[in-house]
C-alpha cells in the first residue's frame, strides 16, 4: 500500500497496486469514482427496497435466492460504495484492489456469520451467504477498476 501526495493536484491518494493513478486528471478519476459509487449505493438501495417488499407477497416463496440471499450480495457492494463515497469525499481513490476487498468481504463474513448468531439466536449461519459476500466485493472490485481505467 503506498500513500502519496499528488503535488500537481495537491491532494492525497492511496494506491493499493503498481499501478499509479497520479495523472494530469487524477481530480476526474476521482469524480469518476465518485459518481460510479454514489450510483451503486443508490442501485443497491433501490434494489434492497425492491427486494423488501417483494418479501412480504405469497410468491416469494418461488424465488429461494431472491429471498434468502440477494440482500448478502448486495451488502458488500453498498458498504464498499459507501466506503469509496467518504474516500472521494477526502479527494482518494476509491478501493479498487482484490485483496483489499477480500478482507474487507472476510471480515464482514466473520461478524455477520459467526457472530451475529451469537447475539440474536434466531439468526443461522449460511455458506451460501459467504459465498455472496465475495461476489457482491468482487462484482464491486471488477466495476470500479472498469470506472478507473477508463
Amino acid at each position: 500500500i503506498y500513500v502519496y501526495h499528488c503535488s500537481r493536484e495537491r491532494y492525497w491518494s492511496i494506491n493499493f497496486s503498481d499501478y499509479c493513478y497520479c495523472r494530469p486528471h487524477c481530480t476526474w478519476a476521482v469524480k469518476k469514482q465518485f459518481i460510479a459509487n454514489g450510483s451503486m449505493l443508490a442501485f443497491v438501495c433501490l434494489v434492497y427496497i425492491a427486494n423488501f417488499y417483494f418479501k412480504q407477497r405469497s410468491i416469494s416463496m418461488d424465488y429461494p435466492f431472491i429471498r434468502n440471499h440477494l440482500n448478502d450480495l448486495l451488502a458488500p457492494i453498498s458498504i464498499l460504495a459507501y466506503s469509496g463515497i467518504l474516500l472521494n469525499i477526502l479527494k482518494i481513490n476509491s478501493i479498487s484492489s482484490p485483496a483489499i476487498t477480500l478482507c474487507i468481504c472476510a471480515l464482514c463474513g466473520i461478524v455477520w456469520e459467526y457472530f451475529s448468531p451469537l447475539l440474536n439466536p434466531q439468526s443461522v449461519t449460511d455458506y451460501i451467504d459467504l459465498l455472496c459476500y465475495f461476489c457482491g466485493g468482487f462484482g464491486y472490485c471488477a466495476i470500479i477498476n472498469v470506472v478507473v481505467r477508463k
